[in-house]
């Protein structure tokens, strides 16, 4: 069995079985290990390592691979995903638009419930 560490495009997709080890920027590896534990196969596993907030992975290769791709995708901090516009207001006040726009998200919120 491989220990592997670093980026995912250099796993292999093998049947072979190797170890990975990922840390965590933005996402718990407590929340992670839960939320993906269902796409192990049988005979695979993952591991929190708390103190460095890392996941250890033992699985084939392409599934650790799989894995770590979308451990990449969620561990993202919000201030790379959010953009940030200032729109300069000519007709409106800004206090009035800010009440419309907070207003506006309070009732999708309320309509849709908390994310996921």
């Amino acid at each position: 069995m491989a220990l592997t560490l670093g980026d995912p495009d250099k796993i292999a997709e093998t049947a072979e079985y190797i170890t990975q080890v990922v840390a965590l920027g933005h996402v718990v590896a407590t929340d992670a290990k839960r939320e993906l534990s269902g796409l192990l196969t049988d005979s695979g596993a993952i591991y929190q390592e708390a103190g460095s907030n890392s996941l250890i992975i033992t699985d084939s290769s392409a599934n650790v691979r799989r894995i770590v791709r979308v451990l990449k995708a969620l561990d993202t901090a919000v201030s790379e995903v959010l953009k940030i516009r200032v729109f300069r207001l000519e007709n409106a006040d800004a206090e009035e638009v800010a009440k419309i726009v907070k207003d506006l998200f309070q009732a999708r919120a309320t309509r849709t419930g908390p994310p996921p």
